[in-house]
Formats: C-alpha cells, structure tokens, sequence
C-alpha cells in the first residue's frame, strides 16, 4: 500500500526494509529480556540474537534464489546481491537462523531444545508483525475476492493495482498473533514444562497450520508449484509432522519412565 516511505525530496526509504529493521529490534530487545523470564543467560541471548539474525538474512535470501527465481539469478547473478530491492523467504530464514543458533549453541556447550522453547514466542511474535512490513510493499498478496474485507492496492507494488484481493497479509498477522498467546499461555503447562523443545514443536504445528490454510488463498508466485501445492505448503506440512512427531517421541519416552 505504502511501499516507499518519502522523508524529504531526495529522501526515499523503503517503508518494507524500514518496517522489518523495527520489527528485528522488537525481537532481539523480547529475545534478550526474555532470558531473564526462562533463566537463560541474557549475554548469550544478546550474543545468539546477532547470530540468528545473519543466519536468518542469508537463508531467506538464499531460499528466494534458489526457489523461487533461479533461472533470473542464474542470467542475472550480480542482482543477488540488491537484497533491498525484496526478495526473501520467511523458511529459508528460519532454517538459517536454526543452523546458524546450533553452531552458536554448540561452541558455547549450550543445550539446544531449552533455546528452542526460549526462541518459539519471539518467533511468532516477529512473523505477525513482519506481516504488516509486506502489507505496506504489496508483496504475499492475495487472490481476487468479493468478501467485505477485501483489500485493493494502489500501482507501485507487487500486488496487482486496484483489484479486490484476500488480505493475506492480514490473516498471517491475526493468525500468528493468536499463536502467540497460545505459546505464552502454553509455557506454563505442566507437560510443556517436563520437556524442552515440546514449546517450540508446539509452535512449528500451529505455524504450519496456519501458513498451510494462508497458502490456499495466497496469489503471488512462490517457486513452482507441484501437485497443486507451493513448496511453501510443503515446508509447513513438513514442519508439522516434526513437532507432531518430537512431542510424541517425548511423552512416549515420559510414558515409559513412569
């Protein structure tokens, strides 16, 4: 809707890249402040922060190129580097930030499953909000709908200009943002509590849930599609048998110990 913000005549930002620098501040600030709160180390939150970060930049970029636009980077290989032009992947982002908090993890003797838990609330916190940042560029738009909610965009965006469309991007954010209250009520349950990893395995089903019943009404090109699907829905399926998978291997395990 917004995508470029004008400060001054010869000023133009970016109002995605400006809106997702916000939103990173916000989940670094709830990441750190919130090892006090799980009786994690604040300076290994702070320090961790910084590495899921670069990891989470060069796996959501590196997914836009290789999944979705690999002929075009291919022809074109010095655009990989204009990220702010757009281009990421909110997968590739994550598996990277994964990668790069279990190496991080790993060189500090760190369990990895209590990070994971400490990790899941933020995570859903800073996907709803990073929502808004692609409803001001007109990007992960919506197919044409005639509901009272539907949304039109002006030119100058991704989305097509001045055509009802489901607002996906709002839907990601509402349905997100209702995750995120789950994981804060959840943390406190006892079964939650008994076994690290259970939170964030908790997160990966309700995210993927929610991203698979998104996915269905989104429009804009992801990569080839196969069967049907996005390769997106096959990623949240993917994650959803995961988490579904760890908290049944856990409480199998709690079973057998009683």
């Amino acid at each position: 809707m917004y995508p470029v913000f004008t400060a001054s005549h010869h000023i133009h930002l970016s109002s995605y890249l400006m809106w997702m620098s916000l939103t990173f501040c916000i989940c670094v600030y709830y990441f750190y402040k919130r090892a006090f709160r799980t009786s994690l180390s604040a300076k290994i939150a702070a320090d961790l922060s910084i590495w899921i970060m670069v990891g989470g930049f060069i796996g959501a970029r590196a997914f836009h190129i290789l999944l979705e636009f690999p002929e075009f980077y291919r022809d074109h290989p010095s655009e990989i580097f204009l990220f702010w032009k757009g281009g990421f992947v909110f997968y590739g982002g994550l598996f990277g930030g994964l990668f790069s908090a279990y190496i991080f993890l790993k060189r500090k003797h760190q369990s990895f499953t209590p990070w994971l838990d400490h990790a899941a609330p933020v995570i859903a916190l800073g996907y709803a909000i990073g929502r808004i940042g692609c409803l001001l560029a007109g990007c992960c738009y919506g197919k044409e709908c005639d509901l009272p909610w539907a949304i039109q965009f002006k030119q100058g965006v991704e989305a097509p200009a001045f055509i009802y469309l489901h607002p996906t991007q709002i839907y990601s954010f509402l349905i997100e943002l209702i995750i995120f209250f789950v994981l804060l009520k959840s943390q406190s349950l006892d079964w939650v509590k008994t076994q690290s990893g259970r939170l964030f395995s908790l997160w990966l089903m309700l995210h993927g849930l929610g991203r698979v019943v998104v996915e269905h009404f989104r429009a804009d090109f992801r990569g080839n599609e196969y069967m049907g699907l996005s390769i997106s829905t096959y990623f949240s399926l993917a994650i959803i048998l995961s988490g579904f998978l760890f908290i049944c291997s856990t409480l199998k395990k709690t079973r057998s110990k009683i």
